[in-house]
């Protein structure tokens, strides 16, 4: 059977309703006195002494919380590395887990001063936040069950399984328009539909399907019998949000050339390898080495 998604861009409405459930929850907050009005430029970081820094803590290889109730993950060690950097400081990060619907939010409520937590900058974000140069890139990934050698062209054939509204869809409809698309509700499906085969390959964000593969990071959340295909569609950067205003544009030069330095020096790519994450795609590797 064939399931067909709706034509209508379907990411694209669910980015915007959750950027106006953000800005709902946000005045009524203020209103209600629950937040600060404005957020921490850089000097008031500095006065304070170290960064607020908005994290997700159930992503593997990204930011996960672990038995001991630490945080580890890329993002983890990048904030701290930022940190460190700007403020010349070895004082750590004050972490705020954050849920996706709150990540924007958190941003212009000044509850945060950062949020590094697997965001990708588009243009409707970009209305209410700043983003930072990318400090990684991701695509749609392929992983499957499938125990046979695949090549790109032989995915036309098989059940292809896709999170409703997610960006994969557009791009898997114009590699394979003739596919057989499974529509998912949630990573959990993906998960069973593949260990069940009622999907044989599942397109999603590579970054979280190699988090898939990561057993000692997410147990619960492992494919032990997956594994990821060395082919992908599309390009997403992921960047840090900050808040807008020419207040605090010191704020964002200063993440920038410390994005930049941390590149420069090695240290960006090493996390990278150690993570089990993926080079840097070169467009954006190219707006890093920018003076």
């Amino acid at each position: 059977m064939r399931f067909l998604f709706p034509k209508d861009s379907s990411r694209r409405f669910r980015v915007l309703a959750g950027i106006g459930a953000a800005l709902v929850g946000l005045l009524g907050a203020v209103a209600a006195g629950e937040v600060a009005v404005e957020a921490a430029d850089l000097e008031t970081v500095k006065r304070r002494g170290y960064f607020i820094v908005g994290v997700k803590e159930n992503l593997p290889l990204l930011g996960l919380r672990q038995p001991d109730g630490s945080l580890q993950g890329f993002e983890i060690d990048l904030a701290q590395a930022l940190s460190q950097h700007i403020l010349d400081s070895a004082t750590p990060p004050q972490w705020v887990p954050l849920l996706n619907q709150d990540r924007l939010a958190k941003v212009m409520s000044g509850e945060v001063d950062l949020a590094i937590a697997n965001l990708t900058p588009t243009d409707a974000r970009r209305r209410v936040v700043e983003f930072s140069l990318p400090y990684l890139s991701s695509r749609t990934g392929f992983i499957t069950t499938v125990p046979a050698p695949l090549r790109f062209a032989d995915l036309a054939r098989l059940r292809l399984g896709l999170l409703q509204g997610s960006v994969a869809i557009g791009r898997v409809r114009a590699a394979f328009p003739q596919a057989t698309l499974v529509g998912l509700d949630t990573y959990e499906q993906a998960q069973q539909g593949l260990e069940q085969g009622t999907v044989e390959v599942f397109a999603g964000d590579e970054l979280m399907l190699r988090g898939w593969l990561a057993p000692t990071q997410a147990p619960r959340a492992s494919l032990t019998s997956g594994r990821l295909l060395p082919v992908g569609l599309g390009y997403d950067a992921r960047a840090i949000a900050l808040p807008k205003g020419l207040q605090y544009e010191t704020l964002r030069q200063a993440v920038n050339q410390g994005l930049r330095s941390l590149e420069h020096e090695g240290r960006l790519q090493q996390m990278r390898k150690e993570w089990q994450l993926p080079p840097l795609a070169a467009a954006s590797l190219d707006r890093l080495e920018e003076d």
